[in-house]
């Protein structure tokens, strides 16, 4: 089974609670440190905020 790829910074990102609620919000990881990424989203409710990698799937590699 393969695994999902982590985010990674430069990566956009969505957050599976969004997606299950049917939000379709993009997010910029800036910043990485352990289990957590903080992310800029393109949202005016929560501009930046910490969110566990397993939280996040990652939607453009920035490495690609």
């Amino acid at each position: 089974m393969k695994s999902k790829p982590a985010p990674m910074v430069g990566d956009l990102v969505q957050s599976w609670i969004d997606i299950e609620a049917g939000f379709k919000v993009l997010g910029l990881v800036l910043e990485c440190r352990g289990i957590e990424c903080k992310i800029l989203w393109m949202s005016e409710n929560q501009p930046v905020g910490w969110f566990k990698r397993m939280q996040l799937k990652v939607v453009s590699s920035a490495s690609q």
